[in-house]
């Protein structure tokens, strides 16, 4: 799971044409996310950012030979040499941006023209119901004055009720909130999109603004289904919803256990750790001075692991994807760091220090029990928990397809 944070960050600061060198410098990993957005310009640019000195620019410069350098004003020795397609601009495309967005937060989108260097778009229309759609629009002001301006604007122009997308909290200050308040619900993108597999997803934060919007603009029809998948603690006891099926549980450490590894769900979380969190005495960790171990169990886990990643990484070779690629070597470098860490001279296993056994097996006991005895109603969960909860001093919740738990 990829986030665009650093690309929300840019574009609300201007950054909506640039070269490709500025563009790779200012969203750093997410760029192979973003470059399907982007299209070339017809006309070079006549200067180059200087990438060492933000806010700085150089002057390019065309030799007789073809030759293509960038020249710092302020120091012509400082120079790049740079190729015809270094200085070619590249655009946001707003109808890309506007086709994706809408695919992610599931709105129907907007298909007119417009303006690609608008300080609002409509993206699309939030269905409520079949006879009733509200506006879903996205403001990029890139001062806090100029998007007090554009909202007036926007609430003089908007017939009804709309929600309001920004790329950041940036300028959420002042008198924003407040001026929006009868007319809209405001939402950051930054904090609701991610791209898994290609692939752009809005999270539970958009599931939240509707939400508010809902008791917003349609109060008369508040009646909000309950999220299909819950394990949240509710004053002294814990609501427990999985597909659908609901069942209250009393408070136990089992179920702070396995609450602590959905919230880290597609980590790995060392037993130790996860019980120094949950008591708040980090002494615990102490526990851990003998080294990390595995157990069997463990060991069986980062196997099928190391398998995993294997084909994932197999089938990026093939399909040329450079940055899948590192990421999958990335994890794999970790997962043989915690194997070495478990081993000693001559590759023998540690033993596991006597309070670090006394921990895991404690944890994974009141873990196991609270599992084995969830009622017929919940033998779905204990199912789905047994199967996607690799045990061992590093545990792992990793189900085949990501869930939304509402935590």
């Amino acid at each position: 799971m990829s986030d665009l944070k650093a690309f929300w960050r840019f574009i609300e600061t201007g950054g909506r044409t640039a070269v490709l060198a500025a563009w790779h410098h200012e969203v750093g990993e997410a760029m192979a996310l973003v470059r399907p957005l982007l299209c070339p310009l017809d006309t070079p640019v006549r200067s180059y950012p200087h990438l060492k000195r933000p806010g700085h620019w150089m002057r390019v410069v065309h030799h007789k030979d073809g030759s293509i350098v960038a020249v710092a004003e302020d120091d012509c020795t400082f120079r790049i040499s740079l190729s015809p397609q270094d200085i070619i601009p590249y655009r946001l495309d707003i109808h890309q941006l506007r086709r994706h967005l809408a695919q992610a937060l599931s709105i129907r989108a907007f298909v007119d023209d417009c303006d690609q260097e608008a300080t609002s778009i409509r993206i699309g229309g939030w269905d409520a119901t079949p006879g009733q759609s509200f506006p879903v629009i996205l403001t990029m002001g890139v001062e806090h004055w100029l998007l007090v301006r554009e909202l007036q604007r926007l609430l003089l122009t908007v017939r009804g009720k709309f929600i309001l997308l920004t790329p950041t909290q940036r300028l959420w200050k002042g008198d924003v909130p407040t001026l929006v308040a009868e007319r809209a619900v405001l939402a950051a993108l930054d904090g609701m999109i991610s791209v898994k597999d290609g692939i752009w997803r809005a999270n539970g934060a958009w599931k939240s603004c509707l939400a508010s919007f809902r008791e917003l603009a349609m109060p008369h029809t508040l009646v909000i289904a309950p999220p299909p998948n819950e394990f949240r603690k509710d004053g002294s006891d814990w609501v427990v919803r999985y597909e659908g099926v609901m069942k209250p549980f009393a408070d136990s450490k089992g179920m702070s256990y396995i609450h602590y590894l959905l919230l880290h769900q597609g980590r790995d979380v060392p037993v130790i750790h996860m019980l120094a969190d949950l008591t708040g005495d980090k002494r615990v960790r102490a526990a851990s001075n003998a080294g990390e171990v595995l157990t069997e169990e463990a060991e069986q886990s980062i196997a099928e692991r190391l398998s995993r990643l294997n084909a994932e990484l197999e089938k990026a070779v093939k399909t040329g994807d450079t940055l899948v690629q590192q990421e999958i070597e990335s994890e794999k470098e970790e997962v043989m760091q915690q194997v070495l860490k478990a081993h000693g001279l001559g590759g023998r296993k540690r033993k596991m220090s006597d309070d670090a056994a006394r921990i895991y097996r404690a944890v994974y006991g009141r873990m196991r029990e609270t599992i084995d005895q969830m009622p017929e109603s919940m033998k779905p969960l204990a199912k789905h928990l047994d199967a996607f909860i690799s045990s061992g001093i590093i545990m792992r919740y990793e189900p085949e397809k990501e869930i939304d738990w509402a935590l």
